[in-house]
């Protein structure tokens, strides 16, 4: 459970909280998963980690889940099967898959599958978490003053 976090902390004005966004990484690469986990948890969200689609489902079911962050590849089952099981479940769900192959079926058949976006592997940390923001519409507008 992630709570809330402070997004304003300026002198003059009250201290606005909203929910901490929640986003779960799928990969089978543990690497890379620490490692977007820990620029997302760095950039405001909570994050939650599965190295496999059914501990990702099993986060799902038991867990509040803003946008899902999933491989294409993964060990027991590919990334779409894991993005119509996680629609099942929760909706709502923001997806983005990533993909290490240049299948090029795959952006199509994601999209009916209602995934915000397909990148590929490698990618650029900063990016992504842009990406995430953009996707989530969590960026706040400037405040003046």
């Amino acid at each position: 459970m992630c709570g809330a976090q402070s997004v304003v902390d300026r002198p003059g004005w009250d201290a606005l909280t909203m929910p901490t966004r929640t986003v779960l990484v799928v990969d089978d690469d543990s690497l890379l998963r620490w490692a977007l986990g820990e620029k997302l948890g760095d950039s405001g969200y909570c994050v939650l980690q599965a190295g496999d689609g059914q501990k990702a489902l099993e986060l799902i079911q038991r867990e509040r889940v803003d946008l899902a962050l999933l491989d294409y590849s993964l060990p027991d089952m590919d990334g779409l099967s894991l993005l119509s099981n996680l629609r099942k479940l929760r909706p709502d769900c923001a997806a983005i898959l990533m993909s290490g192959s240049s299948a090029p079926d795959l952006p199509t058949a994601a999209a009916r599958l209602g995934v915000a976006r397909v990148i590929g592997k490698p990618m650029d940390l900063d990016d992504l978490v842009g990406l995430v923001d953009r996707t989530l519409g969590s960026q706040l507008p400037e405040l003046i003053g």
